[in-house]
């Protein structure tokens, strides 16, 4: 996320991915070791009173220490999941749901991604820069400067901004092509009350709920 203040000024990579890129709505949300690329074979062994030994260990590090790389990119499909609980202390656990929420905007655009924001009163502040981003804008309700923005401390407020076609998207997990604009909704300090009239329990297609509990 270090970098993407200079990739949003530069401009020429913003909403890059659309529909057709096999990384569309893959967010980052950190770094992990994940298997080399390319997979490493060695060669048919020699008979043992042939194998040179300062060879053969060289071989079993290279194989061992390249076959998984620290340090690489982790990112989460937000399309195969309808619920993501980021746990931990409140300053870092806030920290990486704005990282993704960043992530997520800096490369898609509106029409294919929209950021909804529920949060108790208190947290409220925390989220008070999202009304900058165009995919926090409604497309539905406006007020004296324009689209209102997707964050509020009400469900049933926000319920009136979202999309309009979420009452009428299948459960989670349906075999649909992809819905599109695809939300993702930051809970901060508030809950999706069982029965609600907006997001069920088992989730909706094309929905994906970040939750700090």
């Amino acid at each position: 996320s270090g970098a993407l203040p200079a990739l949003a000024e530069d401009r020429t990579r913003i909403w890059e991915r659309g529909t057709t890129d096999p990384l569309f709505l893959h967010i980052r949300y950190g770094v992990c070791a994940q298997p080399l690329a390319l997979e490493l074979v060695p060669p048919e062994s020699a008979p043992v009173d042939q194998v040179d030994p300062a060879a053969a260990s060289a071989l079993h590090r290279l194989l061992v220490v390249h076959r998984l790389q620290p340090d690489l990119p982790a990112s989460v499909d937000l399309r195969a999941f309808d619920r993501v609980e980021v746990c931990g202390p409140e300053q870092q656990a806030r920290s990486l749901a704005r990282a993704i929420l960043c992530s997520a905007t800096a490369f898609h655009s509106p029409e294919q991604l929209q950021v909804a924001v529920l949060a108790s009163e208190h947290n409220l502040a925390h989220w008070d820069w999202v009304k900058w981003l165009p995919h926090a804008l409604s497309s539905r309700e406006t007020d004296a400067l324009g689209p209102r923005r997707m964050v509020s401390t009400s469900l049933d407020d926000l319920a009136a901004l979202l999309p309009s076609d979420l009452a009428d998207r299948p459960r989670f997990g349906a075999d649909e092509r992809p819905a599109l604009p695809h939300v993702l909704l930051i809970t901060d300090g508030a809950t999706l009350p069982p029965g609600n009239h907006v997001i069920p329990p088992d989730g909706l297609h094309g929905v994906t709920v970040v939750d700090l509990p």
